[in-house]
C-alpha cells in the first residue's frame, strides 16, 4: 500500500510514500515563499500534490486503482479575509475540539488565480473508509464543522471537488499561515460515523461524543450558506428565462451536498438569501422541484 504524490505539477510519473506525515512535511518547508507570478503556470509544472488514499498497485490514480481512503480533504474557494479564517479555525482546533485539524493557503493566495482566497481542510482518519462512502463522510464533517461554529459553507467549500475519489490535492507551499496542532500528541483523528449502505438511498449518521456537537441533517442556515457560496462560486443570477434552469441546478447542487435535508429549510433558505423575491411563483416552483429533486 502506497500513497501518490507528485512533487513537480501535474505531469510525469508518481512517487510513492508509504505514509505521509503532515508534520514532518510541513516542518520541511520554506517559513514563507515568495508571491507567485502565474498561478496556473505553476499549479501545472511546480506544485506538490498528493492523493490521500492507498492505492491497489502500480502508479494508475483512476477510481478503479484506489483501495481507501485515508484522509477527507476539503477545498475551500473564497476566503476572503485569511486572518478571520485563520483567528475562527484556531478557535476550532484549540478550543473546539481536541481531533486532528489542518488547514493550509493554496497557491491563487499567492497570485491572482480563478479564486478570492483558496484553502484546503486536511482531516486525516482514525480508521480508513471505503471509496463508495466518500460522499456521505464529506456530509457529515462538513455538518459537523458547521454544528461546532466553524462552516465550512462561509469560506466556498467545493464539495463536489472534495468528494472527487481520485482527485490531486495540493500540499502547503510555506509553514507560515499553515494551521493545525503540530507537536500536540494530545489528539484524535475522526472516525466516520457513516455507513454504506449500497441502495437508492442515502444513510443517516449520528455523531458520538467526541468532540463535536450531535448532528444529523444541516439546518437552515448551513442550506442557506451553501445557497449563497454556490450561487456566487457559479455566477447564478435570476434574470426572466433562467430561472427555472437556474433553481434545478442549485436544488441538484443541494441534493449532491447533503445526504438529507429538509424540504421546508431549502425553501427558508432561498427565502434568507433573497432569491423567492425573484421569483414569480417561489412556493411552488421551489416547492415542486425541491421534492422532485431531493426526493421529499
Amino acid at each position: 500500500m502506497a500513497y501518490a504524490f507528485k512533487k513537480s505539477g501535474l505531469h510525469g510519473e508518481f512517487d510513492l510514500v508509504d505514509d505521509f506525515d503532515i508534520c514532518e512535511y510541513v516542518a520541511s518547508l520554506p517559513s514563507k515563499r515568495e508571491p507567485i507570478n502565474d498561478v496556473d503556470d505553476f499549479k501545472e509544472f511546480s506544485a506538490q500534490y498528493f492523493t490521500p488514499s492507498n492505492l491497489k498497485s502500480g502508479l494508475s490514480r483512476d477510481r478503479s486503482n484506489i483501495k481507501d481512503i485515508q484522509a477527507i480533504v476539503i477545498d475551500l474557494d473564497k476566503i476572503t479575509d485569511w486572518k478571520e479564517f485563520l483567528t475562527n479555525f484556531y478557535v476550532l482546533y484549540h478550543n473546539t475540539t481536541k481531533m486532528n485539524v489542518y488547514a493550509w493557503q493554496t497557491p491563487s493566495t499567492f497570485g491572482k488565480g480563478k479564486h478570492i482566497g483558496g484553502g484546503r481542510i486536511y482531516v486525516p482518519l482514525a480508521e480508513p473508509i471505503i471509496p463508495e462512502l466518500l460522499p456521505q463522510a464529506v456530509d457529515e464533517l462538513v455538518v459537523a464543522f458547521a454544528k461546532s461554529g466553524f462552516n465550512l459553507l462561509d469560506y466556498g467549500a467545493d464539495l463536489v471537488a472534495s468528494k472527487t475519489i481520485s482527485r490531486l490535492m495540493g500540499l502547503p507551499l510555506q509553514q507560515e499561515w499553515t494551521l493545525g496542532p503540530f507537536g500536540d500528541k494530545d489528539r484524535f483523528n475522526y472516525r466516520v460515523k457513516s455507513v454504506y449502505t449500497p441502495t437508492s438511498f442515502k444513510s443517516n449518521f449520528k455523531s458520538a461524543s467526541d468532540g463535536w456537537s450531535g448532528v444529523d441533517i444541516p439546518t437552515e442556515i448551513d442550506i442557506e450558506a451553501f445557497i449563497q457560496a454556490y450561487t456566487t462560486k457559479n455566477h447564478i443570477t435570476w434574470n426572466h428565462g433562467e430561472r427555472d434552469d437556474n433553481l434545478m441546478k442549485v436544488i441538484g447542487a443541494i441534493a449532491t451536498a447533503f445526504s438529507q435535508v429538509n424540504n421546508d429549510d431549502v425553501y427558508k433558505a432561498f427565502e434568507g438569501v433573497g432569491i423567492t423575491s425573484c421569483l414569480d411563483h417561489p412556493e411552488r416552483d421551489i416547492g415542486t422541484k425541491t421534492k422532485r429533486l431531493l426526493r421529499g
